[in-house]
């Protein structure tokens, strides 16, 4: 993690932000109702990655732009940027991540455990300890005494099983129910424990208990609600700092802090949380005082925030920017060669300069050379080899034509713009099919309509194997790559019972020889995941996937 506490000066106190203008400035309508002092603008090798023995039950610490807030902490109101507007507040539903969701998620429901990228280490949350066997196939949860959902009802273990559950059931369409099923059973001895036993040996278990699973649900609450219901507006349902008090889908979701939080004071009054398209624009309301938090991934945005002094946390995705190519028959990519042809046409250099201005952190590896985890590149720019591979194809009858599938946000188009010529250049003839945001993008790839889409799997080096299972597998609901390879099936599966960092190396060595060899996409950065604020804001923490904690946030003044 790499982190920089804001150097500009402080420019009043925000409370109650102009939330009326900030809706007119980005054309939306009224919904209904940590830092350490230092650090550089480079990340160190392996900055964002553990070799720490999983399950640990350190304390959770309050590194990020200050220390959390205390009972006489004046409060405020605190208004949030982000990516991509959630979907559904049913951690079952919504994809999770810091770009769609998680945040808000996490706000709501807390989760059990925390990955401290400070520290390297997982901690417990609203657990005390997550402890394994021997052999990682067994993991003891104990949970936290006292805590309670929003409606009143206790948060004990058999909550956190039935929790758990909803996403093992056979229909589930959670992007997390594959992974939720390598738990073989779960047992409840008393109100404050479970014990997971696992289908194989996991040695960052605690990984799944920081994420969607790991956010307790009121299932009671559920069931009272209706599915459909939930998802809109789970209120009492979660055990977190924050009560859900509207979600309109385009125009924001809001919440108020509680007065009871397990955790300690909430300075927070009222959160909001609000997507503008695009990095720059968010930026722009950002800098104009409009947001108080922004969450962004755009390199080059992220370069001018650093460079005007604000405050900043950011984390390491692997293979967090893609081509994605389509390898279900019917499409032109389910040809190795067409897809080694696009992989050797695309120049990571160029998108960096055209995309990023430079100021991203290119490779055309999984692990690239800022992991710790890098070993060896991936298929290199070579427009020479794209054309004689590109050539043989249409000597077999292919015509050429591809489908490149984007969004209409400014630095898609971009890309779109750079990949395009790229392709055509050794002799595609490329079909842009842009689609109006990047959540119809994700739905047109989860249907298969692609040839070549913009994607990027962000691989946490806390734990590769979960990103790598849920996205690559051959049996997992996110593969929307067609891929069915018992190699790369059983590579990625090496990564998960890794006990040791030279373990792993040697499994991600052996994932990016396959998939050398079977191409499933074209790799062209790791991308720093980031979540800035102004001088005055202080509190705030991260976990895995840039998802910010805002429990103990507050603004200075």
């Amino acid at each position: 993690m790499t982190t920089r506490p804001g150097e500009l000066g402080t420019r009043g106190v925000r409370r109650r932000r102009r939330w009326a203008a900030l809706l007119l400035a980005t054309g939306l309508v009224a919904a209904g109702c940590g830092d350490d002092d230092g650090g550089s603008a480079d990340p160190e090798p392996g900055s964002t990655t553990s070799s720490a023995a999983p399950g640990s039950t350190t304390a959770p610490t309050t590194a990020g732009s200050g220390d959390r807030c205390e009972a006489d902490t004046p409060h405020s109101d605190l208004t949030m940027g982000t990516a991509i507007e959630a979907t559904s507040l049913d951690p079952t539903v919504s994809r999770g991540t810091g770009v769609t969701g998680g945040t808000e998620l996490i706000s709501i429901y807390d989760s059990l455990m925390r990955w401290n990228p400070d520290t390297q280490e997982f901690e417990p949350r609203m657990a005390t300890k997550l402890e394994p066997n021997d052999d990682y196939t067994e993991w003891t949860l104990t949970l936290r005494d006292g805590i309670r959902f929003g409606n009143g009802d206790p948060l004990d273990a058999a909550a956190v099983k039935a929790s758990i559950e909803r996403f093992q059931v056979p229909d589930s369409k959670s992007r997390w129910a594959s992974l939720s099923r390598n738990i073989a059973s779960m047992a409840t001895p008393d109100d404050r424990t479970v014990v997971f036993t696992l289908t194989d040996p996991w040695a960052t278990f605690p990984y799944l208990m920081a994420h969607e699973i790991g956010m307790p649900v009121n299932v009671k609450v559920v069931e009272q609600l209706g599915a459909e219901a939930f998802g809109r507006l789970p209120k009492g349902a979660g055990a977190g700092p924050f009560e859900p008090v509207s979600f309109a889908p385009g125009e924001g979701i809001v919440m108020d802090g509680k007065d009871d939080y397990w955790g300690g004071p909430v300075c927070i009054d009222r959160l909001r949380f609000v997507t503008i398209p695009g990095a720059q624009g968010t930026y722009d309301a950002f800098k104009n005082g409009e947001l108080d938090v922004a969450w962004m991934r755009d390199p080059k945005v992220l370069a001018e925030a650093k460079d005007d002094g604000f405050g900043y946390l950011e984390t390491q995705q692997n293979a967090g920017a893609l081509l994605m190519m389509n390898g279900k028959p019917g499409h032109p990519t389910s040809d190795v060669n067409v897809r080694k042809a696009v992989a050797h046409a695309i120049d990571p250099e160029v998108l960096n300069q055209r995309v990023y201005a430079g100021t991203g952190y290119t490779t055309d590896a999984i692990f690239g050379p800022v992991s710790r985890l890098y070993t060896i590149d991936g298929p290199s720019y070579d427009p020479d080899e794209a054309k004689r591979l590109l050539d043989a194809a249409k000597a077999g009858g292919y015509d050429g034509r591809i489908k490149l599938v984007s969004t209409n946000d400014p630095q898609a188009s971009d890309l779109v713009v750079a990949v395009e010529g790229l392709l055509e250049a050794v002799g595609f003839d490329v079909e842009v099919d842009n689609q109006k945001n990047t959540n119809q993008m994700i739905a047109q790839a989860a249907a298969g309509d692609f040839d070549v889409v913009g994607y990027g799997l962000n691989i946490d080096e806390s734990s590769p194997w979960m990103k790598l299972d849920s996205h690559l597998n051959s049996k997992a609901p996110a593969n929307y790559w067609g891929l069915d390879d018992r190699e790369l099936d059983e590579a990625i599966l090496a990564t998960k019972r890794a006990p040791d960092t030279d373990t792993l190396k040697a499994a991600t060595r052996r994932l990016q020889e396959r998939w050398n060899e079977i191409v499933p996409g074209a790799i062209y950065s790791t991308i720093m995941e980031t979540v800035i604020w102004h001088p005055e804001v202080k509190g705030i923490e991260i976990t895995q996937e840039a998802n910010v904690l805002l429990a103990g946030a507050y603004v200075e003044q």
